[in-house]
C-alpha cells in the first residue's frame, strides 16, 4: 500500500494512471461488446433514428422534419456519419458510446482532483464511478444518457475552474440537444446556485440601487447562459431546421394533454401490481409474454402508498457501491453546507464555486430522484455528487470531532441495512459488499490521524468499494447481456432472421424480446411523427410538416401490444403480408405456444422451419388450398 501511495504522490503519475485506466476501460468494454451484445429497448429506436439521419445526409437532404428527435438528436449525428462511412452497425454506435463513458471517467477525475484537492483521492473516486453498475449499464448500451452525463461533468468542471460563461452556455446547449430532462434538472441547479449571492445581497443592509443591480446582474447572467438553448427551443417549434423532440415539447406544455397528468397520485390499493422484482402501476403494465408475471411498459411511478415506499427503499439496494454510502454522502454534503453557515454568513457563499454547485446539485438531485422513486439508471447523473460527497466527508471527518463521525457511521449502517431489507432476494453478494465496506470504513474514522497516515487509512474503503462495484457490475452482465448473447446469439441473431427474407417480402414478426431490431436490419423504420402520439398545441407552427416513417413491409407485434395468436393472424391478413415469422426461443413458452397454434391453423401452412442458436424460426404463409 505504501508503494502505491508513493507511486501516485506525483501529480503527473496520477494523471498518467487516470489516462491509462480510461484507455483500458474503453478497450476492455469495447472488446467485450464486440463478442457479446444484446441490443434492446430504447437503443433500438435511437439506432433506427441514426440510420434515417444517415440515409438523408447521404442523399444530401436535411432531416429537420423527420422523426429523429426523441430525447435530442446531437449524439445521433456522429453515429449517422459512421453509418455513412462503414454502413449501419450496432457496434459502431456501441463503441462510440463506450468512448463517451471513458471520456466521462477522465473528466470526472479532473473534477474530483479540483474539488478534493488531492489527485490520489481523485483516482479512487474515478474508480468508484467507472465501476458503478448503472454507469456500466449506460456505457454498454447506445443511450442518450452517456453523452448527457459527459456534458454534465464538463459543466461542473467549468464551474470549478476559471468560469467562462460562453463555454457554460454552449455546454447547456449541447445538453438540451442530447437529453432534455437532464438539461432541465441541471439548468435548475445552475439557476439556484447563481441565485445564492443575489439572495445574500437582497437581505443585506445595502442600498436599494445596489440590490437592484444585483438582481439585474443575475438576470443578465441567466440570459447569457440560456439564450442559445431558448433560441434552439423556439426554432425547433417554429422551423424545420431542427427535428422535433416530442419529449421536450411535453415539458414545454405544447401538447393538448394535461401537463400535470404525470404527477397525479393514485391509490396504491387498486392501481399497483406487485411482481417478483418490481412494483408498478397496473395502468402501465401488460402481460409479460415470457412469464406469468407482468411486463413493464414504463418505469415512471407517481403512486403514493406501500409500493412507492418500497421502491423508494429499493434505491438503497442497488447492487454497487453508490447505494451503500448514499446516506453517508448526503450527510457529508449537509455538513459541508452547515459548517459554512453562521449567523453572519449565508449558506455556500464562502464555498468555492465548484464545491457550492456540487453541494446544491447533490442535495436537491438526491431529493428529486428519491421523491420520484425513479428508474435507478436515471440516478446516474448525480453519481458524481454522491461519490464526491463521500470522499469529502471522509477527508473532513478524519480531522473533526466524534459528534460528526458517529452520525456518519450510523447512516452508513442504516442505509446498508435498508438496502438488505428491501431486496426481494438476499444474496451473499450484497451481504459481502456491505460487510467489507463497513469493516474498511471503521478504521478510516476511528484510528488517530497523527499516528497513521490519513490517506493510508482512507484508501482501503474507497478501493474496496471500487473493486466490489466492479465485481458486482460485471457479474450482472453475465446474468444479463452476456448470458443472453451466449444463450441466443449476439442480438438474438436478429440479423440472421432478417436475412431469411428478400427485401421485397412483407413480413409480420411476433415478439421475441427485441423484435423491433428487425426494422434496423431490414433498413426500415417504425417512428411516428409524434413520439407517444401526443396531440400538439396550435402553437407548434410546424406540426403539419412533420413526417412519419412507418414501414410497409416489416410489421411487429411486441409485448406492448399484447400479442396473441388472433392479433398476429389479424395483422397478417390486414397487412396482406407474405409471411408470418414466429421465433420460438427455448425456455420461452410464448413463441413455442404461438408456433403450435399456427401449425394447426387451416388458413396457414408452414413454409419452412429454421434452426438457430437455442431457437426455432417458424415461417408461415397463406394456405392457398381451398
Amino acid at each position: 500500500m505504501k508503494g502505491i501511495l508513493k507511486l501516485v504522490t506525483n501529480r503527473s503519475n496520477c494523471d498518467k494512471i487516470a489516462l491509462l485506466f480510461c484507455i483500458l476501460y474503453f478497450t476492455v468494454n469495447a472488446l467485450l461488446l464486440l463478442c457479446f451484445r444484446d441490443c434492446r429497448g430504447d437503443e433500438i429506436l435511437y439506432l433506427c433514428e441514426s440510420n434515417l439521419i444517415a440515409s438523408k445526409l447521404a442523399a444530401f437532404e436535411w432531416f429537420g422534419n423527420e422523426p429523429v428527435g426523441v430525447h435530442g438528436f446531437l449524439p445521433k449525428l456522429p453515429v449517422a456519419l459512421l453509418f455513412i462511412m462503414f454502413g449501419p452497425s450496432i457496434y459502431a454506435a456501441t463503441i462510440l458510446n463506450v468512448f463517451y463513458a471513458a471520456a466521462s471517467c477522465f473528466a470526472f477525475y479532473f473534477l474530483a482532483a479540483k474539488i478534493l484537492g488531492t489527485r490520489r483521492m481523485a483516482v479512487c473516486a474515478m474508480f468508484l464511478l467507472a465501476f458503478s453498475i448503472h454507469f456500466i449499464e449506460i456505457a454498454q448500451h447506445f443511450l442518450m444518457d452517456t453523452p448527457a452525463f459527459l456534458f454534465c461533468l464538463l459543466i461542473m468542471l467549468e464551474l470549478s475552474r476559471r468560469e467562462r460563461i460562453w463555454r457554460i452556455s454552449l455546454l447547456f446547449l449541447a445538453l438540451v440537444l442530447t437529453k432534455e430532462y437532464i438539461f432541465i434538472i441541471y439548468a435548475f441547479f445552475f439557476a439556484l446556485w447563481s441565485l445564492i449571492p443575489v439572495l445574500r445581497e437582497t437581505f443585506a443592509p445595502i442600498r436599494p440601487k445596489e440590490r437592484f443591480l444585483s438582481i439585474a446582474r443575475y438576470l443578465r447572467r441567466m440570459t447569457i447562459v440560456f439564450w442559445p438553448s431558448a433560441l434552439y427551443s423556439v426554432m425547433m417549434v417554429t422551423t424545420s431546421l431542427f427535428p422535433l423532440n416530442s419529449e421536450q415539447i411535453e415539458f414545454m406544455m405544447l401538447t393538448e394533454t394535461n401537463p400535470t397528468a404525470r404527477l397525479r397520485p393514485l391509490a396504491a390499493t387498486d392501481s399497483v401490481v406487485t411482481s417478483d422484482k418490481y412494483n408498478i402501476q397496473s395502468g402501465y403494465c401488460v402481460n409479460n409474454p415470457r412469464t406469468s408475471g407482468n411486463f413493464i411498459k414504463t418505469a415512471t411511478i407517481y403512486t403514493i402508498g406501500y409500493a412507492y415506499i418500497l421502491k423508494f427503499l429499493n434505491i438503497f439496494s442497488i447492487s454497487g457501491g453508490e447505494s451503500l454510502f448514499l446516506s453517508a454522502s448526503v450527510f457529508s454534503l449537509l455538513c459541508l453546507a452547515w459548517r459554512n453557515t453562521s449567523a453572519k454568513r449565508s449558506a455556500f457563499c464562502f464555498l468555492k464555486p465548484g464545491k457550492a454547485f456540487l453541494v446544491i446539485s447533490g442535495l436537491i438531485g438526491v431529493l428529486i430522484f428519491w421523491l420520484n422513486a425513479c428508474n435507478p439508471r436515471h440516478f446516474v447523473i448525480i453519481y458524481p455528487q454522491i461519490i464526491l460527497g463521500l470522499c469529502m466527508g471522509l477527508l473532513w471527518l478524519r480531522t473533526t470531532s466524534w459528534k460528526w463521525r458517529i452520525p456518519f457511521l450510523l447512516l452508513s449502517l442504516i442505509s446498508t441495512c435498508i438496502g438488505l431489507a428491501s431486496r426481494t432476494k438476499l444474496g451473499l453478494q450484497i451481504i459481502g459488499e456491505s460487510t467489507i465496506f463497513l469493516v474498511t470504513l471503521l478504521p478510516a474514522l476511528i484510528l488517530p490521524v497523527k499516528k497513521i497516515n490519513r490517506n493510508l487509512i482512507i484508501f482501503p474503503p474507497l478501493l474496496a468499494m471500487a473493486l466490489l462495484s466492479a465485481f458486482s457490475s460485471y457479474l450482472g452482465l453475465f446474468e444479463g447481456q452476456i448470458a443472453n448473447s451466449i444463450k441466443y446469439g449476439k442480438n438474438r441473431e436478429t440479423g440472421k432472421i432478417a436475412s431469411l427474407f428478400t427485401p421485397s417480402d412483407k413480413v409480420v414478426f411476433s415478439d421475441f424480446q427485441n423484435s423491433l431490431l428487425i426494422y434496423f436490419f431490414r433498413g426500415d423504420y417504425f417512428m411516428s411523427a409524434i413520439y407517444n402520439n401526443y396531440k400538439l398545441s396550435p402553437l407548434v407552427i410546424r406540426r403539419n410538416e412533420l413526417k412519419s416513417r412507418m414501414s410497409d413491409r416489416t410489421f411487429t407485434l411486441d409485448g406492448y401490444h399484447k400479442p396473441s395468436s388472433s392479433s398476429l393472424k389479424s395483422a397478417f391478413i390486414d397487412q396482406n403480408a407474405d409471411y408470418l415469422c414466429i421465433p420460438a426461443l427455448e425456455g420461452v413458452l410464448f413463441g413455442q405456444s404461438l408456433a403450435q397454434t399456427f401449425l394447426s391453423d387451416p388458413d396457414l401452412k408452414l413454409d419452412r422451419k429454421v434452426q438457430m442458436k437455442n431457437k426455432q424460426i417458424y415461417i408461415f404463409k397463406r394456405n392457398k388450398e381451398e
